[in-house]
């Protein structure tokens, strides 16, 4: 008997994403605190769309179970089609995703790509000279935002209603809050 469950060695066994892709337009890494062990995740993207996905990792089967399962999720996938990104199973059997048994592993595998989607919206950001774009995903500036927040969207759900950013991959969440709580504040002091 191995250390790990069955389909956790598995997946170990026949990981398809553990290394680099050879071209890297983002990366981003995270650790779990508690165990020492870290991911680091390294996408390719050409035209809005993830070409490539790698990842290295000193952690845990769990730790390598969840970003291999998620990197067999973002291969190929179009960034405006990353829903759902809030839990990275660590078991998937047959298609059924199943629970987490280690939720810290999956976090931290989950924050490493979040991580990677943010230096990606940056690094387009930086190429542009355009105006600056909050959300990659749909090619949403922070103008955009600030227009939805000042007409009244003054939540996430609102503003992914009115314009669909944040309804992605979710690593602009946070800059899209921040953006609506300065409107807020705008509004309040006038």
């Amino acid at each position: 008997m191995g250390i790990y469950p069955k389909d956790i060695e598995e997946m170990i066994a026949s990981c398809n994403h553990s290394g680099e892709p050879d071209r890297i337009d983002a990366e981003g890494v995270d650790a779990n605190i508690r165990c020492g062990s870290w991911v680091r995740f390294a996408l390719r993207i050409k035209n809005g769309s993830i070409s490539a996905v790698g990842f290295t990792s000193n952690g845990c089967g769990y730790m390598i179970a969840a970003a291999e399962t998620l990197s067999t999720r973002l291969d190929g996938c179009a960034l405006s089609e990353l829903h759902g990104l809030d839990a990275v199973p660590v078991r998937a059997d047959v298609g059924v995703v199943e629970a987490s048994d280690r939720p810290a592993c999956s976090d931290a595998v989950l924050s490493a790509l979040r991580e990677a989607l943010a230096e990606y919206r940056e690094s387009v950001i930086a190429a542009s000279g355009d105006k600056a774009l909050a959300c990659t995903c749909f090619s949403i500036t922070v103008d955009t935002i600030e227009a939805a927040a000042a007409n009244g969207a003054d939540t996430l759900e609102k503003v992914q209603e009115e314009c669909r950013a944040g309804g992605g991959c979710g690593s602009c969440r946070m800059l899209i809050q921040e953006i609506i709580d300065q409107q807020t504040v705008m509004f309040t002091n006038d």
